[in-house]
């Protein structure tokens, strides 16, 4: 809210700077202001908006390796996050799971990620990829490691989507 207040030494320069305030302000309203507020805080709460944690669909012969680390995934604003822990894959190239439209990234997404470890206690990696059809495939293990439907395998990723 725009409020004068004239004193009586020197009322025109007082009502002169008053109307260069409103003239600086052009054609805009208060209600102009609003609407663009309104808009602001839309594309603020989509930027944001949260599914939570959702269960991720599971291929068949694939499970949880255990209910703490359940397969999940979530989307914050254009933010895709995965996370958990699978049993059940036997062989390269296995589908894990598949993500949902709207929680697919538009270009592959492959990242490394440690698994079970091999002979000997060694750390082992397992090759992951995401694609844009949404299906999580285990694409390949290291050369310690060794598959089985009991061998503990995280997933675990972000990416954008549009």
């Amino acid at each position: 809210m725009i409020s004068l207040t004239i004193s009586a030494d020197n009322p025109e320069d007082e009502i002169r700077e008053f109307n260069e305030i409103i003239s600086r302000a052009g054609s805009r309203s208060i209600y102009d202001d609003v609407a663009q507020l309104q808009i602001d805080v839309s594309n603020l709460k989509a930027a944001t908006a949260d599914s939570g944690w959702l269960t991720l669909p599971l291929s068949e012969g694939i499970v949880a390796y255990n209910e703490a680390n359940s397969p999940q995934y979530r989307k914050i604003g254009k933010l895709v996050i995965i996370r958990g822990t699978v049993k059940g894959v036997t062989a390269r190239n296995t589908v894990i799971g598949n993500l949902p439209v709207g929680y697919r990234p538009t270009k592959a997404n492959p990242y490394v990620q440690n698994t079970s470890l091999g002979s000997g206690n060694v750390a082992t990696q397992t090759r992951v990829t995401v694609t844009t059809t949404g299906d999580i495939k285990l694409e390949a293990i290291s050369s310690d490691a060794v598959f089985g439907a009991d061998k503990w395998f995280p997933i675990a990723t972000m990416f954008l989507v549009d």
